[in-house]
């Protein structure tokens, strides 16, 4: 149900073991979040597989998930989830609501992300 995987998903698979960054644009450039489109696009059922399957966390480097310059589609639901390392989506478009209740995280970045709602009772980080 994850396959085929776009352009910025593989270089997400391959980043998140090496603890490197996977952006949606040339690296350093300045990114202007009206230019987040569909090359850059990310299912949210791929972050959330990639960070709560647990044949995944052994693969996941300390300096854990980098995305950056990213159009989330769909709604990312980590409810409930434990994630023991740094969750990093910065500049990123997320075309739905995050669901992070009753989530625990070692640490989360959104910074300069739009969203359209977090929903975090409950959250531990």
């Amino acid at each position: 149900r994850l396959k085929p995987l776009t352009v910025l998903e593989a270089k997400l698979l391959a980043s998140a073991p090496l603890g490197e960054e996977a952006c949606g644009f040339e690296a350093g450039a300045e990114i202007d979040l009206a230019q987040v489109g569909e090359a850059q696009e990310v299912r949210a059922a791929l972050l959330e597989w990639l960070v709560t399957v647990p044949a995944c966390q052994g693969l996941i480097h300390r300096k854990g998930v980098q995305l950056r310059g990213a159009k989330v589609t769909g709604g990312l639901d980590l409810q409930d989830a434990r994630v023991d390392y740094p969750l990093t989506l910065q500049k990123c478009v997320f075309e739905e609501k995050m669901v992070l209740e009753r989530g625990e995280f070692h640490y989360l970045d959104f910074s300069g992300s739009q969203v359209k709602g977090i929903s975090a009772e409950g959250i531990k980080i």
